[in-house]
């Protein structure tokens, strides 16, 4: 039987603990800031949502644009981090909280979330679970709301994860529950990762 924790097959927790962030751009993805500000996509309003935040910077900027933003992290040092950071920066603890959390377990608000951004978390996780991540979105996005899918890598380049993806792994698990309203296979893009990727909008059935 597979377990969702079996995505997690590297030790997240000391990574964070150690330092080992390679991951880390220490920004938002440029592609994120181009939707939102230079294609002006009009996404949903209200309460979003970042799995695998990390220390925050996409959790910040979209409470900066007016959503009250939960992360979540499965590693209890990233949400301090990010914690401290916020305080850091001056943002209010009501508009973008940190939660130390399984993203399959945790309990969704009633309200669900109007917005959520998937930066890379899809792809660190086994392949065979993907069809549980598609579920577990449909779960949390409300009716009318947007999913936000930054696609990358394509290819491998180091060992594994993230896992590579194509868009057609997004469509076997996402249409059922939600519509593609928009993609851009050219984002803009900054060092260091320069490599091909793409962002897309999933609006919910």
């Amino acid at each position: 039987m597979i377990e969702h924790r079996d995505f997690q097959n590297k030790d997240w927790e000391e990574r964070w603990k150690v330092g080992n962030t390679r991951w880390d751009t220490g920004r938002v993805d440029p592609a994120l800031r181009e939707l939102i500000e230079e294609k002006n996509f009009e996404l949903a309003k209200g309460n979003g949502f970042v799995p695998g935040c990390g220390r925050g910077y996409d959790v910040f900027y979209l409470a900066q644009k007016g959503y009250t933003v939960t992360g979540l992290d499965v590693s209890e040092t990233a949400c301090k981090t990010a914690s401290d950071l916020r305080d850091s920066l001056g943002i209010n603890e009501d508009q973008a909280k940190f939660i130390a959390e399984d993203f399959y377990t945790f309990k969704v608000p009633d309200a669900k979330y109007q917005v959520v951004y998937d930066y890379q978390f899809f792809t660190a996780m086994k392949p065979v679970l993907r069809g549980k991540w598609g579920e577990r979105c449909a779960e949390l996005v409300s009716k009318g709301g947007h999913l936000i899918t930054l696609m990358y890598p394509f290819a491998y380049k180091d060992a594994t994860p993230p896992y590579p993806i194509t868009e057609e792994a997004y469509h076997e698990v996402l249409d059922a529950n939600f519509d593609l309203v928009h993609i851009d296979r050219n984002p803009k893009k900054e060092p260091p990762r320069m490599d091909k990727n793409a962002i897309a909008v999933w609006k919910r059935k």
